[in-house]
């Protein structure tokens, strides 16, 4: 509700969980999803278009310690 009402969202996870999250929001397939790591303590904000399907942009606020994203 919160997203499709264009309110802001924080989500606090780590590891399988973001992974699952990542998973559906980028379109990750089951082989490749396990290949992705998320530095701890690093916040990844994503901003969506008009709706959850259309993502703008995704970074880390940290870039120094950033690990690669899927392709938007």
């Amino acid at each position: 509700p919160f997203i499709n009402d264009k309110k802001n969202l924080i989500i606090s996870a780590h590891g399988n969980s973001l992974r699952a999250i990542l998973k559906d929001l980028f379109k990750v397939n089951d082989i490749e999803i396990p290949n992705y790591e998320f530095p701890t303590g690093n916040p990844l904000l994503i901003e969506f278009g008009s709706d959850i399907n259309t993502i703008v942009s995704a970074r880390y606020l940290d870039a120094e310690r950033a690990k690669v994203l899927p392709e938007i």
